[in-house]
């Protein structure tokens, strides 16, 4: 007959305990916090990671103000954005540079709105005809942080070119984030033009 402790959970022995204690231990001396703060730390690290749940759900944070022609950007201190631009356009330091479209603008313009639309979880916010601006969004594949990117076309007749500004909304820095961004969608753009110059008219 069983007795009443036989399925009750066993603890754990004092081995494993001690191996418990030394692990938590090794963790402690990784992060730099002090053994008698890790319940503080752990606390106000639970409590940043659900403040970042809330604004996602809710949104993200506010857009960071860009002004209507991406030529007078002036970047922010923080290292999370990346700025790609043809060489003496823009106002701020770019860390890409842009590539020429042999194409009008107007054409180059339609071509970004189709090879943005097939990036994953992104979607166009705003339209800005007086400087020839698309803005979109992009969210973040775990949590949904918002990440915003400006897009101008420019009229460098016979030829054309885009500035393309991607910044996180979220957080001081990006680690590269946004710089692979524009890398892959200036690479879709391209690919794009290239498929579209191919195709007979």
């Amino acid at each position: 007959m069983p007795t009443p402790n036989m399925y009750a959970m066993r603890r754990p022995t004092r081995t494993v305990q001690t191996r418990l204690i030394r692990k938590r231990a090794d963790c402690v001396n990784s992060l730099g916090v002090p053994a008698s703060m890790w319940p503080t730390f752990m606390v106000l690290f639970r409590r940043l990671l659900l403040c970042l749940a809330i604004a996602a759900v809710a949104g993200g944070c506010a857009e960071p103000s860009v002004p209507r022609d991406l030529r007078a950007l002036e970047r922010a201190s923080s290292p999370n954005d990346a700025l790609a631009c043809p060489p003496g356009i823009c106002q701020a330091e770019a860390d890409l540079e842009s590539p020429r479209f042999a194409l009008p603008p107007e054409r180059l313009s339609e071509i970004v709105r189709q090879a943005i639309a097939a990036q994953e979880r992104t979607e166009l916010v705003e339209e800005i005809p007086e400087s020839a601006q698309l803005v979109f969004v992009q969210r973040s594949a775990l949590l949904g942080f918002r990440d915003t990117v400006w897009i101008q076309t420019i009229d460098l007749a016979p030829q054309s070119a885009l500035i393309v500004y991607s910044r996180s909304n979220l957080g001081y820095w990006d680690f590269g984030v946004n710089r692979e961004r524009v890398e892959t969608w200036l690479a879709a753009i391209e690919l794009a033009a290239i498929e579209l110059a191919a195709t007979p008219q």
